[in-house]
């Protein structure tokens, strides 16, 4: 029915554990469509709290996955781009989740042939809350670096195994 459709399709499971598996397994039935999870990113989070009979307060701590954020983000890519999705998400998805308006507006297409210099797109990324590494050796996920000479940028998309590398055409 999901392949006949070819509509965005959201399955809720009520873990991460459940959600990875049905996702494999999705896979393997619809290999032509794009079946993306879309999990909570923590690895752990434990709300702020206050103990009242002992007057104390504890602080909100968490520890964000990369790996499962990268994973969101391809699925919210595949969710604008594709029509043939899946999402297999987990109950808990929503924590952290921003306005699809707000992702849709920091979005930036970028095609061969486009135009603009080195400096018109550091001020995109920088919008769209990239990071430049302080050692050039160091760029990963939601990185962008800029060679000297002004002709190429290298941006590494949070939903991409590797960065990108966009050249200029020299005048």
């Amino acid at each position: 029915m999901i392949s006949n459709l070819q509509k965005p399709t959201l399955i809720l499971c009520p873990t991460k554990t459940l959600a990875a598996q049905l996702c494999r397994e999705l896979r393997s039935f619809l290999p032509t469509s794009s079946v993306e999870l879309f999990v909570s990113y923590y690895n752990y989070y434990t709300p702020e709290s206050f103990i009242e009979s002992s007057n104390t307060y504890i602080a909100k701590k968490s520890s964000i996955n990369d790996e499962i954020d990268s994973l969101r983000h391809r699925a919210t890519r595949a969710l604008f781009t594709r029509t043939d999705v899946v999402i297999v998400a987990s109950v808990s998805c929503i924590y952290g989740l921003g306005l699809p308006s707000d992702y849709l507006e920091a979005a930036q297409n970028l095609r061969v042939g486009s135009h603009g210099d080195i400096n018109f797109y550091k001020d995109v990324l920088e919008k769209m809350l990239y990071d430049t590494p302080e050692n050039k050796y160091d760029i990963k996920r939601g990185n962008y670096l800029a060679d000297y000479q002004g002709n190429s940028i290298k941006i590494w998309p949070p939903y991409e195994t590797f960065p990108v590398e966009v050249r200029m055409a020299m005048p």
